[in-house]
């Protein structure tokens, strides 16, 4: 089983705006092997993110993922895209769309199938990054995530799974990434701490999200990398909550071929 593990330090957001390298540092040794988003490795031009890659690279990470809106989508979104090359990522992905009704979704396929294409062009992947609305939007019968995993292209538009959503939009996240092999290529491994309250988040492995079972199932599909994720403190302060995850994880035996 080979992955890489991640980081998007949402988390961890106020210490990354007081230093974001030494933050970073701290990832690195912590065990992480990327920080997804871009954030400071993604401003300036394209000489500027190349020089911040490097300075990334050697404190032993990559950026896996560039961000995009979906605002942005209908634009050119070629300037961008060069950069992200620049960072040396391999995904884009868009973090939100509403899925308010049947047609909205159907229309947001079509835009996404025309910009996936487009990033395909620069060797990325284009991802779409769920919540828990797409499993709980239904029309006539069918869930929103569905309608977009029919309706768009498996050559260039591919999905980004948050395995937490996936539990609290009342799907098993492990039964739904092996529906879909070869269309995650990341996941964002996030925990739950208590279903009955709305984003009560919590360090991976702490909560009621099946992580083992969601990890093993997206590696088996073809994920690459699996980002972990936690929006808000529970207990723990933010850096115990990254260095916690990270350890979890480990005490699964996901982590054995790390040393």
């Amino acid at each position: 089983m080979t992955f890489k593990l991640g980081l998007i330090p949402g988390i961890i957001g106020a210490q990354m705006k007081q230093d974001f390298w030494a933050t970073a540092a701290e990832v690195a040794r912590i065990g992480y092997e990327g920080l997804e988003g871009g954030g400071k490795v993604m401003e300036g031009d394209v000489a500027a993110v190349k020089e911040a890659r490097k300075r990334l690279n050697d404190l032993g990470l990559e950026m896996p993922t560039a961000s995009v809106s979906k605002d942005a989508l209908g634009r050119d979104i070629r300037p961008m895209l060069e950069k992200a090359v620049a960072a040396g990522a391999q995904h884009v992905s868009l973090w939100w769309a509403e899925c308010k009704t049947r047609e909205m979704v159907l229309a947001d396929c079509e835009l996404f199938n025309k910009a996936g294409e487009t990033i395909a062009e620069f060797g990325l992947k284009f991802c779409y990054h769920n919540h828990d609305h797409e499993f709980k939007n239904v029309f006539d019968g069918v869930r929103a995530i569905d309608l977009l995993f029919a309706n768009t292209d498996p050559s260039c538009v591919h999905f980004e799974i948050d395995v937490a959503w996936v539990t609290y939009g009342g799907d098993d996240p492990a039964a739904f990434l092996n529906a879909h092999k070869g269309r995650v290529p990341v996941i964002h491994l996030k925990d739950i701490a208590d279903l009955s309250q709305r984003a009560k988040f919590t360090a991976v492995g702490t909560g009621v999200v099946k992580t083992r079972a969601s990890v093993l199932a997206a590696v088996a599909n073809g994920a690459r990398w699996v980002v972990v994720e936690q929006d808000a403190p529970n207990v723990l302060t933010p850096m115990e909550s990254v260095q916690a995850s990270f350890l979890n994880i480990k005490e699964m035996g996901l982590l054995r071929d790390r040393g």
